[in-house]
């Protein structure tokens, strides 16, 4: 199982191909429906995979919502979950 934050890491070390990275995890997400996969913070240092990694997490949260699944992190507040706090 990778996490979000693993994802991350392997984006930073090969920026070229970060869309097969970012696939994969959200293929094996919705296979797995396991929200340890994004429970784990990740420091934020690039914005534009930041922001990016942090839609798709609150996209994966709200599907498994509407799916009955309830098992992702608590949001502090609408639109700031903690998956992409430092």
């Amino acid at each position: 199982m990778t996490t979000l934050k693993q994802v991350k890491q392997e984006i930073a070390s090969d920026p070229k191909n970060w869309f097969i990275y970012l696939m994969d995890f959200v293929d094996d997400f919705r296979r797995r429906r396991d929200a340890q996969m994004i429970e784990e913070p990740f420091g934020m240092d690039d914005e534009r995979f930041d922001a990016l990694l942090a839609a798709t997490a609150e996209q994966l949260c709200a599907e498994l919502s509407r799916n009955g699944f309830s098992q992702c992190p608590p949001c502090a507040a609408r639109g700031s979950c903690r998956v992409w706090r430092v």
